[in-house]
């Protein structure tokens, strides 16, 4: 049980992570110009990283597979380093109970501070257009967790 205090942490870090989340799938899409991860080289790495934490978990690839709608096939794909849409990126982040910062590039969870940071340099780096587009999806969030 928590007290008052800790379900407003515990709901901002959830709500910070959220908002991570929206501006990495936002500027995959927006540098890309599509749905499609790039194709350009095999993310190993990240591959690997997502068939530890499934195994951790104890979800066998069809589990996972049926769990964030696709296929074991491009499960199979995805850890052997394969590309994906990145509409995949919150469905795996939530299923496999990490963040996108870990699937993507290997870091461990960062406290809401540094994540807060972390938001602060992408928004600064994006056009006004873009950074309104952004304040849209935080309000689309926010209004999910009143």
């Amino acid at each position: 049980f928590r007290g008052r205090n800790g379900t407003r942490t515990l709901l901002k870090k959830m709500f910070v992570r959220k908002i991570g989340t929206v501006i990495l799938e936002l500027r995959i899409v927006h540098r890309r110009g599509g749905d499609q991860m790039a194709e350009q080289e095999k993310d190993f790495a990240r591959g690997e990283r997502i068939v530890k934490r499934r195994k951790e978990l104890g979800l066998s690839q069809m589990e996972l597979a049926n769990e964030i709608g696709i296929a074991r096939s491009s499960l199979s794909s995805i850890e052997n380093g394969g590309s994906f849409n990145v509409e995949l990126l919150p469905l795996l982040v939530s299923t496999l109970k990490t963040s996108f910062d870990y699937i993507m590039r290997g870091k461990e969870e960062n406290s809401t501070d540094d994540l807060l940071g972390e938001v602060d340099r992408e928004l600064q780096e994006m056009d006004e257009s873009f950074v309104r587009l952004i304040i849209g999806a935080i309000n689309g969030i926010k209004s999910t967790y009143k």
